[in-house]
C-alpha cells in the first residue's frame, strides 16, 4: 500500500514532464500509424475477403489521410509547437482509430457477436501510448459510451447486447488501469532521470572545484586552459594567463597558523572572483598559488587585472596588520604546449618573486 502511494506521488510532476512524455508518444505512435495506414489499404483491396467491411475501411483511411500529413507537420516543429496543439492532434488520431474498431464490431454484428476489435485496439493504444489518468478515462470513458449506444442498433438479441456491454465495460476498466500504471511507471522514470542528470552535474561540479576556496581545481583549471588554447588556434585569437603567487605564505603559516593561512587564501580567493567576474577562468593551481584565463586579451589588459587585484589585497588583514601581497608571471599563448606555456608564465612569477615580490613580470 505505502508503495502504491508513494508512486501516485509522481502523478504530482505530470505538468512539468507533459513535454517529454508528449514526444514519447509521437515517437511511439507515427510509425505505428504509418504501418496501419499502409495495412489497411491492403485489406481495403482485400475486403470482400473480411467479412465486407469495405466502406468502413475507407472511411477510416480518408480521415487518416487528412489527420497524418498534420501530425507530421506539428511533429517537425515539436519545440515550438502548444503542447495542447500536439495532445489535441494525438487524442484525435487514437479517439478515431478506437471508434474505428468499434464501427467494425458494429458492422460485423450480423455475422458474429464478438467485440474483440474494440478490445484489441483499446489495449493497444492503452499499452503503446503514455496517457494521465484523467485524459484516458476520458478516451475510454466516451468510447466506451458510444459503443453502449450503439451496439442495440446492430445486435437484436437483448442477452447478447448485455454481454457484450458487460465484457467491454470490464475490458476497458482494466485497459484504463494498465494505462493509469503504464504512465505513473513513465513519469517517475524520467523524474528519476531528472534527478540522476541533477546528481551527475553536481557531483561534476564539486569535482571541478576547489572544496576550500570554491573556484575551479588545478585539474578543472588545466582543462579550461586547454580548451581556450584550442579555440584560440581555430579563431586565431590572442590568450593569456596569469600565474599568482602570494607572498611570505609559509611565514603566513608559520608566525599565524595554518588556520589563519586558509582564511587569507579564502579571502584572496574572493578578491580574485571579484575582479575577473567568472569563476570558470580562476583556479586554485596548487597551494598558494593561482591561475587566471584570459581568452582574446593582451598584456595591457591582464596588467590592470593585477593591478586591479593587487589594489584589492589591502582588505585583506593578518593579526601584525601586514598587508597581504601578490607576485605574478604573465605569458602570452604562442602556438606552444600547455606545459611550456604555463612554464613561461612560472619562469616569469620566479623573477617577479627575484625582485621584490609584490611585482609582475610580463616579459623575459
Amino acid at each position: 500500500m505505502k508503495k502504491l502511494l508513494s508512486d501516485l506521488n509522481y502523478l504530482t510532476y505530470e505538468k512539468q514532464y507533459d513535454r517529454e512524455y508528449t514526444k514519447i508518444n509521437y515517437n511511439r505512435l507515427i510509425p505505428n500509424m504509418l504501418i496501419i495506414y499502409l495495412i489497411e489499404w491492403i485489406v481495403f483491396l482485400y475486403s470482400d475477403l473480411f467479412m465486407g467491411v469495405g466502406d468502413i475501411i475507407l472511411y477510416f483511411q480518408f480521415y487518416c489521410t487528412v489527420l497524418i500529413p498534420i501530425i507530421l507537420f506539428y511533429y517537425k516543429k515539436f519545440d515550438s509547437t502548444s503542447i495542447v496543439i500536439l495532445k489535441l492532434l494525438l487524442y484525435m488520431y487514437l479517439l478515431g482509430i478506437i471508434l474505428f474498431g468499434i464501427a467494425l464490431v458494429f458492422s460485423t454484428q450480423h455475422i458474429s457477436d464478438l467485440v474483440h476489435m474494440f478490445m484489441m485496439i483499446t489495449l493497444g493504444v492503452c499499452s503503446i501510448i503514455f496517457m494521465p489518468p484523467k485524459e484516458s478515462f476520458f478516451i475510454i470513458g466516451l468510447s466506451t459510451i458510444i459503443f453502449f449506444i450503439g451496439i442495440p442498433f446492430f445486435q437484436t438479441d437483448l442477452e447478447i447486447v448485455n454481454v457484450n456491454k458487460l465484457n467491454s465495460f470490464i475490458f476497458n476498466l482494466i485497459a484504463w488501469f494498465l494505462s493509469c500504471n503504464l504512465f505513473i511507471f513513465k513519469i517517475k522514470d524520467l523524474y528519476l532521470h531528472k534527478e540522476l542528470e541533477a546528481n551527475q552535474k553536481y557531483l561534476l561540479k564539486l569535482s571541478q572545484l576547489d572544496q576550500m576556496t570554491n573556484i575551479q581545481n588545478r585539474n578543472s583549471i588545466l582543462d579550461i586552459l586547454s580548451q581556450e588554447m584550442n579555440n584560440a588556434n581555430k579563431c586565431k585569437e590572442d590568450l593569456g594567463i596569469i600565474l599568482l603567487d602570494i607572498d611570505d605564505f609559509k611565514n603566513i603559516n608559520d608566525q599565524f597558523g595554518h588556520l589563519m593561512g586558509d582564511t587569507v587564501i579564502i579571502e584572496f580567493s574572493n578578491k580574485l572572483k571579484e575582479t575577473i567576474g567568472s569563476n570558470s577562468l580562476v583556479g586554485r593551481y596548487g597551494g598558494e598559488e593561482f591561475l587566471i584565463v584570459l581568452p582574446n586579451c593582451n598584456i595591457e589588459y591582464m596588467l590592470s587585472i593585477f593591478q586591479k587585484l593587487k589594489d584589492s589585497l589591502h582588505h585583506i588583514e593578518i593579526p601584525d596588520k601586514r598587508k597581504v601581497t601578490v607576485s605574478a608571471g604573465i605569458a602570452l599563448y604562442e602556438n606552444t604546449n600547455i606545459k611550456d606555456f604555463i612554464k613561461k608564465a612560472d619562469q616569469r612569477l620566479y623573477e617577479a618573486k627575484r625582485k621584490g615580490k609584490a611585482n609582475c613580470v610580463w616579459r623575459d
